[in-house]
């Protein structure tokens, strides 16, 4: 029997297949019922005494858009069937060439194959010359906006046949706007006896080259003219700079690109008029010019070869000006050329020695060439531009040397499945100059926060796995796992809902700590090697890759409920990053004091009693640190804030103070109650989470929170992490070694390469 068209109808029986799970919801506003709902087992906090509030919510996200990749057969008796398969879908730009391959079908007897394409009529029609190849071609149609094609694989042996299905989506292609054209200025005298005059053009380097855009021109800095002609008057002795600046828009952005012609007037002659270009002399003039400024002279220099994140410096000290006034020399450097450094807390334009740290690769480019110009100024005349070129080189970083603080050390994942994901992926290796070979999509349920553990092993854990043992070079570098936008962040052992995993279940970033494949069955929590206790015995020294197992990794998490929700989480954390500033004497680290829903109040005694210790002084000062109460209904406002850290509390907890005016560099928040990040998606869901509300809406950089019922015994210390933050360690590393086990429930929710430059100000 043959099989019909795949976008017609069938007599046969379709088999559909989908997951799911059971909801049920705790709420914590009936312990009684919560208890019950609990099938009778308290969560491991009860076991401590302490009675937590449980806040549960299951729920099951199937995606109706998702193509059916197993392939639908036909049989009949007496031969084996073949097995249909039309490759994995993707995604390509308009104008791509692609191809779709069938060749991996088989039939289990070996009989010879025949091969039948179609496409879904429903879709844009792609042109493609002959349908009944294991192999066919096309060229992806011009779209202007995101489009899928889907297309049919039919294969037989002559008796019975099998079909699969494969999706196309093309995106519209990137048409980039012009740069500006190299050019040139010409004159028509470039010197003369005062006075004169001289007309001016430019005209492009290669025949043909249109130049389009705004022009300025500009005589020692004078704004004189914005045409592409120009004649002017040179009346007295001097040296002239002419430029012209060509602005046009470029990758979406303005550029600007100057090229300037030096004029030099001779001292006039007695009586001399002036006369018309071209011309002669008209009738004398008397009087003596004003004194002639003379030009001063830039001179640009720097090693004209450094090693990625070295300190660089420029030099420009060996300008001159040859007539010593009328003022000091002053100073401007631009940046031309290579990868932008001139945001670099370091970079001074108006220094005669500005400095900047050599950038990281952003690419797998072997070499990164920056350039520079300076011009001085005496007060009176700019110099002509000097130039000066630097080749920036990959570092070979040894094991022994390498930290997780190398924005190069971490493997950033994404979802193939949604395309703000791959521009949130593209956007963030841009911003720390992660190379592209440092990232992994990964194809997984983009519509859904918490997925079940299969689900979990086969998209996510399995595909991390299996990419860093295929690539040991880049495995024998990587330190850290950022489990980015979109990409599922939490995870049942099972569709059930057990007690202890709450809403949110257990954290697909923190059981990326481990990757061993032989523990993945219910919690298996070893100790974290690299923890230490900062209040008995801080550690001085810094983690490196040799010290690391090879299957061990520092992670972190960026998801929200927008892509610029997640944008903004790097953008604080880069503002944080850069500044030079130490963090004000005025800001403070708050520790929640009490909480009426238990007797004598909570209180984070441990870490109250670290920051009281006069031993505690490495640094070798106070943390600034003050109490913030709760009264059960909202928390007292926290203002000039730079860390504030909760105890669990059995009411109020969710009630922060979230208004945003609260003032202060905002760095982590820390919360130590039951499922704080059981989502990070939303501020509302599951009655407001502590981890997405302390983030989008208390406006902070980072977050630590459960997403699951915590273990007190693997809660991160807090001690630890504000030691490790003042020694200037990372934020990723940090909560790291803050963490006695690679507990599945704990994890640190934003940009794990902040670090604080310089610590407070001393009170």
């Amino acid at each position: 029997m043959g099989l019909t068209s795949p976008w017609g109808c069938s007599t046969e029986p379709a088999i559909i297949s989908g997951n799911g799970s059971p909801s049920s919801q705790q709420d914590g506003s009936d312990p009684q019922q919560d208890a019950q709902d609990d099938n009778g087992q308290d969560s491991p906090t009860d076991v401590l005494g302490l009675n937590l509030d449980n806040d549960v919510d299951g729920s099951d996200t199937d995606d109706p858009t998702a193509i059916n990749d197993d392939p639908t057969e036909v049989s009949n008796e007496g031969n084996a069937a073949p097995i249909a398969n039309a490759g994995e879908s993707r995604q390509a730009q308009s104008g791509d060439t692609i191809v779709l391959d069938g060749s991996a079908s088989l039939d289990p007897d070996g009989d010879e194959l025949t091969f039948v394409w179609s496409q879904d009529p429903d879709t844009v029609s792609a042109e493609i010359a002959d349908f009944q190849n294991a192999e066919i071609e096309f060229v992806a149609p011009m779209v202007s906006a995101e489009t899928v094609l889907l297309f049919n694989l039919t294969v037989s042996d002559g008796e019975r046949e099998s079909s699969d299905s494969v999706a196309i989506t093309v995106m519209p292609a990137v048409i980039e706007p012009p740069c500006p054209a190299e050019f040139f200025i010409s004159a028509a005298n470039t010197s003369g006896v005062a006075p004169f005059n001289s007309s001016f053009e430019v005209g492009p380097v290669e025949a043909g080259t249109q130049l389009v855009g705004e022009w300025e021109w500009t005589v020692d800095g004078d704004l004189v003219g914005d045409t592409n002609a120009l004649s002017h008057a040179f009346e007295f002795q001097g040296e002239y700079i002419v430029e012209a600046c060509l602005t046009t828009s470029c990758a979406l952005a303005l550029e600007t690109r100057c090229e300037s012609i030096v004029i030099s007037a001779d001292a006039p002659t007695a009586g001399g008029g002036l006369g018309g270009f071209g011309g002669g002399g008209g009738g004398g003039g008397g009087g003596t010019p004003p004194p002639t400024n003379v030009a001063p002279i830039a001179s640009a220099s720097a090693a004209s070869s450094v090693t990625e994140g070295n300190v660089v410096t420029l030099n420009g000290t060996g300008s001159s000006d040859p007539d010593n006034g009328p003022g000091a020399l002053t100073y401007s450097w631009t940046q031309s050329g290579g990868t932008d450094v001139t945001g670099d807390h370091l970079f001074d334009a108006t220094a005669a020695q500005p400095q900047f740290t050599a950038p990281a690769f952003a690419n797998d480019a072997a070499q990164d060439t920056l350039v520079f110009k300076l011009v001085v100024s005496d007060g009176d005349d700019l110099s002509p531009a000097d130039t000066v070129s630097i080749s920036v080189t990959q570092a070979v970083v040894t094991a022994a040397n390498r930290t997780a603080a190398m924005s190069d050390s971490w493997l950033v994942l994404y979802n193939v499945n949604s395309a703000d994901s791959i521009a949130w992926k593209d956007w963030y290796i841009a911003q720390w100059g992660i190379p592209s070979a440092n990232t992994l999509g990964l194809n997984a349920d983009a519509s859904a926060e918490r997925i079940t553990k299969t689900e979990m092993i086969n998209t996510i854990f399995t595909p991390v796995v299996n990419h860093l043992n295929a690539n040991p070079t880049l495995k024998a570098k990587i330190m850290g796992i950022l489990v980015g936008y979109r990409v599922p962040g939490n995870f049942y052992t099972d569709a059930n809902t057990p007690t202890l995993q709450g809403g949110g279940g257990w954290s697909v970033s923190s059981r990326l700590q481990k990757l061993d494949p032989g523990a993945l069955d219910f919690p298996k929590w070893p100790t974290n090697a690299h923890h230490f206790n900062a209040y008995f015995l801080p550690d001085t020294d810094r983690i490196n890759k040799s010290e690391m197992a090879s299957d061990v990794f520092i992670t972190a998490r960026i998801d929200a409920p927008t892509l610029a929700d997640a944008k903004a989480l790097t953008t604080r954390a880069r503002a944080i990053s850069t500044n030079s500033s130490a963090l004000p004497s005025n800001e403070w680290i708050y520790i929640d004091y009490d909480d009426p829903g238990s007797p004598g109040g909570d209180e984070w005694t441990g870490l109250r009693l670290a920051y009281e210790d006069s031993d505690f002084n490495t640094p070798a000062w106070k943390f600034p640190w003050k109490f913030f109460v709760s009264d059960g209904g909202s928390e007292e406002p926290t203002p000039n804030a730079a860390f504030q850290f909760s105890y669990y509390r059995l009411t109020g907890w969710q009630n922060g103070d979230w208004s945003g005016s609260s003032s202060g560099t905002k760095i982590l928040g820390y919360a130590m109650n039951s499922w704080g990040a059981t989502t990070v998606r939303s501020t509302t869901g599951h009655s407001g989470r502590y981890v997405p509300n302390v983030l989008f809406n208390g406006g902070y950089a980072g977050a630590i929170g459960a997403t699951a019922e915590p273990y007190l015994s693997t809660i991160p210390k807090a001690d630890t992490v504000l030691w490790c933050l003042a020694d200037g360690r990372t934020m990723g590393e940090a909560v790291f070694q803050a963490t006695p086990d690679h507990a599945w429930m704990w994890e640190l929710v934003g940009d794990p390469l902040l670090r604080i430059p310089a610590w407070f100000d001393k009170p």
